[in-house]
Protein backbone atom coordinates (compact mmCIF):
# COMPACT_ATOMS: atom_id res chain seq x y z
CA UNK A 1 0.00 0.00 0.00
CA UNK A 2 2.45 2.45 0.63
CA UNK A 3 4.60 1.85 -2.61
CA UNK A 4 1.19 2.25 -4.17
CA UNK A 5 0.87 5.73 -2.76
CA UNK A 6 4.49 6.40 -3.24
CA UNK A 7 3.92 5.29 -7.16
CA UNK A 8 1.02 7.52 -7.64
CA UNK A 9 2.83 10.81 -5.45
CA UNK A 10 5.55 10.59 -8.27
CA UNK A 11 3.12 10.07 -11.21
CA UNK A 12 1.71 13.39 -10.15
CA UNK A 13 5.15 15.31 -9.19
CA UNK A 14 6.29 14.26 -12.95
CA UNK A 15 3.13 15.83 -13.91
CA UNK A 16 3.28 19.31 -11.97
CA UNK A 17 6.59 19.42 -12.97
CA UNK A 18 5.98 19.13 -16.81
CA UNK A 19 4.20 21.86 -16.60
CA UNK A 20 6.07 24.48 -14.14
CA UNK A 21 9.15 23.58 -16.73
CA UNK A 22 6.86 24.42 -19.83
CA UNK A 23 5.06 27.71 -18.44
CA UNK A 24 8.77 29.05 -17.17
CA UNK A 25 9.83 28.26 -20.72
CA UNK A 26 6.80 30.44 -22.32
CA UNK A 27 6.19 33.46 -20.28
CA UNK A 28 4.37 35.20 -23.26
CA UNK A 29 1.61 32.30 -23.69
CA UNK A 30 0.97 31.34 -20.14
CA UNK A 31 -1.44 34.06 -19.55
CA UNK A 32 -3.69 33.00 -22.68
CA UNK A 33 -4.28 29.40 -21.54
CA UNK A 34 -6.49 27.86 -19.25
CA UNK A 35 -4.85 24.52 -18.10
CA UNK A 36 -7.56 21.21 -18.30
CA UNK A 37 -7.26 19.62 -14.95
CA UNK A 38 -5.72 16.44 -15.02
CA UNK A 39 -7.39 13.26 -14.77
CA UNK A 40 -6.66 9.79 -13.99
CA UNK A 41 -8.13 6.83 -15.66
CA UNK A 42 -7.58 3.57 -13.25
CA UNK A 43 -7.24 0.93 -15.51
CA UNK A 44 -7.68 -2.19 -12.99
CA UNK A 45 -6.08 -5.63 -14.95
CA UNK A 46 -7.23 -7.69 -12.78
CA UNK A 47 -11.28 -6.91 -13.12
CA UNK A 48 -11.15 -7.92 -16.75
CA UNK A 49 -14.48 -8.84 -18.20
CA UNK A 50 -15.02 -11.56 -20.36
CA UNK A 51 -15.81 -9.35 -23.10
CA UNK A 52 -17.34 -5.78 -24.18
CA UNK A 53 -20.25 -5.80 -26.33
CA UNK A 54 -20.93 -2.71 -28.64
CA UNK A 55 -24.51 -2.73 -27.75
CA UNK A 56 -23.95 -0.87 -24.60
CA UNK A 57 -21.77 1.63 -25.97
CA UNK A 58 -23.36 2.31 -30.16
CA UNK A 59 -26.25 3.13 -31.82
CA UNK A 60 -24.93 1.06 -34.88
CA UNK A 61 -22.31 0.48 -37.43
CA UNK A 62 -21.95 1.75 -40.88
CA UNK A 63 -20.02 0.40 -43.78
CA UNK A 64 -18.60 1.75 -46.51
CA UNK A 65 -17.18 -0.04 -49.87
CA UNK A 66 -14.18 1.68 -51.23
CA UNK A 67 -14.71 2.39 -54.75
CA UNK A 68 -11.46 3.33 -57.00
CA UNK A 69 -11.18 4.11 -60.27
CA UNK A 70 -9.74 1.99 -63.28
CA UNK A 71 -9.55 -0.65 -61.41
CA UNK A 72 -6.27 0.47 -59.23
CA UNK A 73 -6.98 -1.22 -55.91
CA UNK A 74 -6.65 0.04 -52.07
CA UNK A 75 -3.91 -1.64 -50.24
CA UNK A 76 -3.01 -2.16 -46.99
CA UNK A 77 -4.67 0.93 -45.34
CA UNK A 78 -1.90 2.17 -42.55
CA UNK A 79 -3.82 5.16 -40.99
CA UNK A 80 -7.43 6.79 -41.33
CA UNK A 81 -7.35 10.46 -41.70
CA UNK A 82 -10.62 11.70 -40.61
CA UNK A 83 -11.52 15.59 -41.28
CA UNK A 84 -14.91 18.04 -41.39
CA UNK A 85 -15.22 17.25 -44.66
CA UNK A 86 -13.40 14.22 -45.66
CA UNK A 87 -11.57 11.03 -45.04
CA UNK A 88 -8.49 10.23 -45.91
CA UNK A 89 -6.98 6.21 -46.25
CA UNK A 90 -3.16 6.21 -45.98
CA UNK A 91 -2.06 2.71 -48.39
CA UNK A 92 1.24 2.41 -46.90
CA UNK A 93 2.24 -0.40 -49.66
CA UNK A 94 1.00 2.27 -52.59
CA UNK A 95 2.85 5.93 -51.12
CA UNK A 96 -0.49 6.94 -51.68
CA UNK A 97 -3.52 8.66 -49.78
CA UNK A 98 -7.40 7.93 -50.90
CA UNK A 99 -9.22 10.78 -50.31
CA UNK A 100 -13.29 9.85 -49.96
CA UNK A 101 -16.53 11.72 -49.26
CA UNK A 102 -17.79 11.04 -45.43
CA UNK A 103 -20.54 9.00 -46.99
CA UNK A 104 -17.94 7.15 -48.84
CA UNK A 105 -18.05 8.86 -52.36
CA UNK A 106 -14.76 8.57 -53.93
CA UNK A 107 -13.01 12.22 -54.04
CA UNK A 108 -9.20 11.44 -55.88
CA UNK A 109 -6.21 9.60 -55.01
CA UNK A 110 -2.58 11.17 -54.25
CA UNK A 111 0.52 9.82 -55.10
CA UNK A 112 3.37 10.61 -53.00
CA UNK A 113 6.60 10.00 -55.16
CA UNK A 114 9.56 8.22 -53.66
CA UNK A 115 12.95 10.04 -54.33
CA UNK A 116 15.58 13.32 -53.76
CA UNK A 117 13.81 15.67 -55.99
CA UNK A 118 10.92 18.68 -55.08
CA UNK A 119 7.70 17.00 -54.10
CA UNK A 120 9.77 13.35 -53.74
CA UNK A 121 10.58 12.15 -50.26
CA UNK A 122 12.51 8.82 -48.79
CA UNK A 123 11.52 6.57 -46.22
CA UNK A 124 7.65 7.98 -45.80
CA UNK A 125 6.40 7.67 -42.36
CA UNK A 126 3.42 9.40 -41.69
CA UNK A 127 0.52 11.58 -43.52
CA UNK A 128 -2.15 13.75 -42.20
CA UNK A 129 -5.24 15.59 -43.95
CA UNK A 130 -5.27 19.08 -42.71
CA UNK A 131 -8.01 21.28 -41.97
CA UNK A 132 -7.27 23.32 -45.09
CA UNK A 133 -7.52 20.29 -47.60
CA UNK A 134 -3.91 19.82 -48.30
CA UNK A 135 -2.28 16.45 -47.77
CA UNK A 136 1.37 16.42 -45.76
CA UNK A 137 3.18 13.67 -46.45
CA UNK A 138 6.51 13.01 -43.77
CA UNK A 139 9.81 11.31 -44.87
CA UNK A 140 13.03 11.33 -43.77
CA UNK A 141 13.99 15.13 -42.93
CA UNK A 142 11.39 16.50 -45.22
CA UNK A 143 7.51 17.30 -45.93
CA UNK A 144 5.63 17.56 -49.02
CA UNK A 145 2.55 19.13 -49.31
CA UNK A 146 0.10 18.46 -51.93
CA UNK A 147 -3.94 19.85 -52.73
CA UNK A 148 -6.35 17.40 -53.02
CA UNK A 149 -6.20 17.39 -57.14
CA UNK A 150 -2.72 15.99 -56.26
CA UNK A 151 -1.07 18.93 -57.27
CA UNK A 152 2.44 19.42 -55.24
CA UNK A 153 2.75 22.58 -53.45
CA UNK A 154 5.48 22.89 -51.30
CA UNK A 155 8.16 21.39 -49.13
CA UNK A 156 9.63 21.72 -45.89
CA UNK A 157 13.05 20.42 -45.21
CA UNK A 158 15.08 20.44 -41.46
CA UNK A 159 17.52 18.32 -39.64
CA UNK A 160 16.24 16.40 -36.64
CA UNK A 161 15.03 13.13 -36.62
CA UNK A 162 10.82 12.66 -36.35
CA UNK A 163 9.02 9.74 -37.50
CA UNK A 164 5.16 11.01 -36.30
CA UNK A 165 4.06 14.45 -37.17
CA UNK A 166 0.91 16.70 -36.79
CA UNK A 167 -0.16 20.21 -38.29
CA UNK A 168 -1.12 23.07 -36.77
CA UNK A 169 -2.58 26.81 -37.35
CA UNK A 170 -0.72 29.29 -38.72
CA UNK A 171 1.78 27.18 -40.47
CA UNK A 172 3.07 25.29 -37.25
CA UNK A 173 4.16 21.61 -37.27
CA UNK A 174 4.50 19.20 -34.59
CA UNK A 175 6.95 16.29 -34.77
CA UNK A 176 7.71 13.23 -32.46
CA UNK A 177 11.27 12.39 -32.10
CA UNK A 178 10.25 8.72 -30.84
CA UNK A 179 12.56 8.83 -28.21
CA UNK A 180 15.43 9.73 -30.76
CA UNK A 181 17.92 12.57 -28.70
CA UNK A 182 18.68 14.13 -31.80
CA UNK A 183 22.39 15.03 -30.27
CA UNK A 184 22.92 16.65 -33.85
CA UNK A 185 21.02 19.64 -32.98
CA UNK A 186 21.45 23.05 -30.45
CA UNK A 187 21.28 21.32 -26.99
CA UNK A 188 18.43 23.49 -25.82
CA UNK A 189 16.32 21.27 -27.84
CA UNK A 190 18.14 18.02 -28.06
CA UNK A 191 16.88 15.32 -25.92
CA UNK A 192 13.45 16.34 -26.51
CA UNK A 193 10.17 14.35 -27.59
CA UNK A 194 8.49 17.32 -29.34
CA UNK A 195 9.53 19.88 -32.11
CA UNK A 196 7.58 22.72 -32.82
CA UNK A 197 8.17 24.17 -36.41
CA UNK A 198 7.46 26.10 -39.19
CA UNK A 199 7.68 26.12 -42.93
CA UNK A 200 11.15 27.02 -42.74
CA UNK A 201 12.46 23.48 -41.39
CA UNK A 202 13.66 25.55 -38.22
CA UNK A 203 12.61 24.60 -34.94
CA UNK A 204 10.46 26.77 -32.93
CA UNK A 205 10.54 25.53 -29.79
CA UNK A 206 10.73 21.54 -28.13
CA UNK A 207 9.36 19.94 -25.55
CA UNK A 208 8.10 16.93 -23.54
CA UNK A 209 12.17 15.96 -22.09
CA UNK A 210 12.61 12.07 -22.81
CA UNK A 211 13.56 11.05 -19.70
CA UNK A 212 16.28 8.52 -18.64
CA UNK A 213 16.32 5.16 -19.34
CA UNK A 214 14.16 5.53 -22.64
CA UNK A 215 16.79 6.75 -25.27
CA UNK A 216 15.84 5.36 -28.89
CA UNK A 217 12.97 2.97 -27.71
CA UNK A 218 10.13 3.58 -30.08
CA UNK A 219 6.74 2.17 -30.65
CA UNK A 220 5.33 3.38 -34.16
CA UNK A 221 2.18 3.85 -33.91
CA UNK A 222 -0.42 4.88 -36.90
CA UNK A 223 -1.33 7.98 -35.20
CA UNK A 224 0.55 9.73 -32.03
CA UNK A 225 -1.69 12.96 -32.47
CA UNK A 226 -5.31 11.59 -31.91
CA UNK A 227 -7.80 14.83 -32.37
CA UNK A 228 -11.13 15.58 -29.54
CA UNK A 229 -12.98 18.57 -30.22
CA UNK A 230 -9.53 20.22 -32.39
CA UNK A 231 -7.77 19.52 -29.81
CA UNK A 232 -4.66 17.60 -30.73
CA UNK A 233 -3.70 14.96 -28.37
CA UNK A 234 -0.34 13.45 -27.89
CA UNK A 235 1.55 10.05 -26.35
CA UNK A 236 4.92 8.89 -26.27
CA UNK A 237 5.91 6.02 -25.66
CA UNK A 238 6.44 4.15 -22.18
CA UNK A 239 4.92 6.90 -20.40
CA UNK A 240 1.09 6.43 -18.87
CA UNK A 241 0.55 10.75 -19.87
CA UNK A 242 -1.60 11.66 -22.15
CA UNK A 243 -1.03 15.24 -23.06
CA UNK A 244 -2.96 18.04 -25.05
CA UNK A 245 -1.21 20.40 -27.35
CA UNK A 246 -1.56 23.68 -28.63
CA UNK A 247 0.53 26.55 -30.25
CA UNK A 248 1.05 27.89 -26.58
CA UNK A 249 1.34 25.05 -24.48
CA UNK A 250 2.03 21.22 -23.87
CA UNK A 251 -0.37 20.38 -21.05
CA UNK A 252 -0.40 16.88 -19.51
CA UNK A 253 -4.58 15.88 -19.75
CA UNK A 254 -4.44 12.22 -18.78
CA UNK A 255 -2.88 9.80 -16.48
CA UNK A 256 -3.29 6.29 -17.00
CA UNK A 257 -2.91 4.07 -13.77
CA UNK A 258 -2.42 0.59 -14.28
CA UNK A 259 -1.42 -0.26 -10.58
CA UNK A 260 0.78 -3.14 -10.26
CA UNK A 261 1.22 -3.39 -13.97
CA UNK A 262 2.42 0.20 -13.99
CA UNK A 263 6.48 0.71 -14.65
CA UNK A 264 7.97 1.89 -12.11
CA UNK A 265 10.34 4.66 -12.67
CA UNK A 266 13.09 3.35 -10.97
CA UNK A 267 12.83 0.34 -13.35
CA UNK A 268 14.80 2.58 -15.99
CA UNK A 269 17.68 2.91 -14.11
CA UNK A 270 18.58 -0.88 -14.59
CA UNK A 271 19.22 0.05 -17.99
CA UNK A 272 22.74 1.11 -17.72
CA UNK A 273 23.03 -2.74 -16.38
CA UNK A 274 22.65 -3.39 -19.88
CA UNK A 275 24.14 -2.45 -23.23
CA UNK A 276 25.42 1.37 -23.18
CA UNK A 277 24.95 1.38 -26.94
CA UNK A 278 21.23 3.42 -26.91
CA UNK A 279 19.66 1.47 -29.75
CA UNK A 280 20.59 -2.18 -27.76
CA UNK A 281 17.57 -2.13 -25.92
CA UNK A 282 16.32 -5.42 -26.59
CA UNK A 283 17.31 -7.87 -23.83
CA UNK A 284 16.70 -4.56 -21.05
CA UNK A 285 12.84 -4.32 -22.19
CA UNK A 286 12.76 -8.12 -22.33
CA UNK A 287 14.14 -8.81 -18.42
CA UNK A 288 12.75 -5.81 -17.00
CA UNK A 289 9.70 -4.98 -18.64
CA UNK A 290 8.01 -7.65 -20.37
CA UNK A 291 8.76 -10.29 -17.96
CA UNK A 292 7.34 -8.27 -15.32
CA UNK A 293 4.55 -7.92 -17.36
CA UNK A 294 4.14 -4.24 -17.10
CA UNK A 295 2.03 -2.27 -19.42
CA UNK A 296 4.49 -1.50 -22.38
CA UNK A 297 2.30 -0.48 -25.28
CA UNK A 298 -0.42 1.86 -25.90
CA UNK A 299 -1.67 1.43 -29.42
CA UNK A 300 -3.65 3.79 -29.80
CA UNK A 301 -5.77 6.59 -27.85
CA UNK A 302 -9.24 7.77 -29.12
CA UNK A 303 -11.35 10.56 -27.54
CA UNK A 304 -15.00 11.39 -28.51
CA UNK A 305 -17.70 13.27 -26.47
CA UNK A 306 -18.32 11.06 -23.87
CA UNK A 307 -16.19 8.23 -23.80
CA UNK A 308 -12.28 7.63 -24.04
CA UNK A 309 -10.96 4.34 -25.48
CA UNK A 310 -7.93 2.94 -25.84
CA UNK A 311 -5.87 -0.41 -26.29
CA UNK A 312 -2.83 -1.43 -23.88
CA UNK A 313 -0.50 -4.70 -23.87
CA UNK A 314 1.68 -5.86 -21.16
CA UNK A 315 4.41 -8.64 -21.93
CA UNK A 316 1.58 -11.52 -22.55
CA UNK A 317 -1.78 -10.00 -23.07
CA UNK A 318 -3.48 -7.36 -24.87
CA UNK A 319 -6.58 -5.51 -23.26
CA UNK A 320 -9.37 -3.06 -24.71
CA UNK A 321 -10.68 -0.18 -22.52
CA UNK A 322 -12.90 2.03 -22.60
CA UNK A 323 -13.65 4.86 -20.05
CA UNK A 324 -17.19 6.88 -19.53
CA UNK A 325 -16.17 10.42 -18.99
CA UNK A 326 -19.59 11.18 -17.21
CA UNK A 327 -20.20 8.16 -15.04
CA UNK A 328 -16.22 7.97 -14.35
CA UNK A 329 -16.20 4.32 -15.13
CA UNK A 330 -13.65 2.22 -16.85
CA UNK A 331 -14.17 -1.33 -18.29
CA UNK A 332 -11.67 -3.64 -19.00
CA UNK A 333 -11.74 -6.24 -21.61
CA UNK A 334 -10.34 -8.91 -24.48
CA UNK A 335 -8.50 -6.66 -26.63
CA UNK A 336 -11.23 -6.67 -29.64
CA UNK A 337 -14.93 -5.87 -28.79
CA UNK A 338 -18.08 -8.51 -29.07
CA UNK A 339 -20.31 -7.35 -31.93
CA UNK A 340 -23.68 -8.07 -30.74
CA UNK A 341 -25.07 -5.86 -33.33
CA UNK A 342 -24.49 -7.54 -36.50
CA UNK A 343 -22.58 -10.33 -35.23
CA UNK A 344 -19.62 -9.94 -37.64
CA UNK A 345 -16.46 -9.36 -37.80
CA UNK A 346 -14.46 -7.27 -35.26
CA UNK A 347 -11.23 -5.21 -36.04
CA UNK A 348 -9.42 -3.27 -34.35
CA UNK A 349 -9.84 0.20 -34.25
CA UNK A 350 -7.85 2.78 -35.23
CA UNK A 351 -9.40 6.53 -35.45
CA UNK A 352 -11.79 8.71 -33.85
CA UNK A 353 -14.13 11.60 -34.80
CA UNK A 354 -15.84 13.00 -31.94
CA UNK A 355 -18.94 11.03 -31.86
CA UNK A 356 -17.34 7.88 -33.92
CA UNK A 357 -14.83 5.34 -34.37
CA UNK A 358 -13.39 4.41 -37.87
CA UNK A 359 -11.44 1.12 -38.58
CA UNK A 360 -10.88 -0.87 -42.01
CA UNK A 361 -12.02 -4.60 -42.75
CA UNK A 362 -10.23 -6.63 -45.83
CA UNK A 363 -12.60 -8.02 -47.98
CA UNK A 364 -11.46 -11.20 -47.87
CA UNK A 365 -11.71 -11.14 -43.68
CA UNK A 366 -15.26 -9.84 -44.02
CA UNK A 367 -16.59 -12.42 -46.34
CA UNK A 368 -15.10 -15.78 -44.47
CA UNK A 369 -16.15 -14.61 -40.95
CA UNK A 370 -19.98 -14.40 -42.53
CA UNK A 371 -18.91 -17.96 -43.68
CA UNK A 372 -17.74 -19.10 -40.52
CA UNK A 373 -20.91 -17.65 -39.10
CA UNK A 374 -23.11 -19.47 -41.67
CA UNK A 375 -21.43 -23.01 -41.28
CA UNK A 376 -21.51 -22.44 -37.11
CA UNK A 377 -24.07 -20.53 -36.30
CA UNK A 378 -27.13 -20.13 -38.64
CA UNK A 379 -29.27 -18.15 -35.81
CA UNK A 380 -27.33 -14.95 -35.92
CA UNK A 381 -26.54 -15.68 -39.84
CA UNK A 382 -30.34 -15.42 -40.28
CA UNK A 383 -30.79 -12.06 -37.99
CA UNK A 384 -31.58 -8.77 -40.19
CA UNK A 385 -28.93 -6.94 -39.15
CA UNK A 386 -26.14 -9.82 -40.36
CA UNK A 387 -28.13 -10.10 -43.29
CA UNK A 388 -27.69 -6.25 -44.42
CA UNK A 389 -23.77 -7.50 -44.07
CA UNK A 390 -23.97 -10.55 -45.98
CA UNK A 391 -25.80 -8.31 -48.71
CA UNK A 392 -22.87 -6.51 -49.04
CA UNK A 393 -20.29 -9.09 -48.80
CA UNK A 394 -22.37 -10.78 -51.98
CA UNK A 395 -21.00 -7.50 -54.22
CA UNK A 396 -17.45 -8.32 -52.66
CA UNK A 397 -14.61 -11.05 -54.19
CA UNK A 398 -11.81 -12.13 -52.12
CA UNK A 399 -9.30 -9.23 -53.58
CA UNK A 400 -11.84 -6.37 -53.51
CA UNK A 401 -11.17 -3.02 -51.68
CA UNK A 402 -10.97 -3.02 -48.11
CA UNK A 403 -14.59 -2.07 -46.48
CA UNK A 404 -14.51 1.36 -44.00
CA UNK A 405 -16.64 0.42 -41.07
CA UNK A 406 -18.08 3.28 -38.46
CA UNK A 407 -18.73 2.60 -35.25
CA UNK A 408 -21.62 5.38 -33.73
CA UNK A 409 -22.27 6.14 -30.46
CA UNK A 410 -24.96 6.60 -28.43
CA UNK A 411 -26.34 9.75 -27.71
Amino acid sequence: MEALFYRHLMKYTIVFTAILLFISCNNESDQKYNPEIVQTIHVDLSKVSDEINMSDYFSGISYMPLRSPDGVPVGRVRKILVHDRYLGLYDEAANRVWIYSKNGGYVNNILIPEGRGPGEVTHLTDVILSGDDLIHALGAFKIVVYNLNGEFIREVNFDFFIYRFTYLDDDLYVGYAGNSLNTQIRNADSGKNLFFFGSDGEIIKSAVPIPEGREQMRLMVASKFPTYNNVKKFYPHLSDTIYSINSDVVAPRYVLDYGDHSIPEKVFSKRQQYSRIPHEWVEFREKELIEKDYVINLFFFNETRRYVHFRVGTGSSQYNVIHDKVTEETKVGPRRFTNDIDYAFVPFIYESSDDALYTIIEAGDLIRELNHIYENEPGLYAHPNTQNLVNLANSLKEGSNPVLQVLHFKE
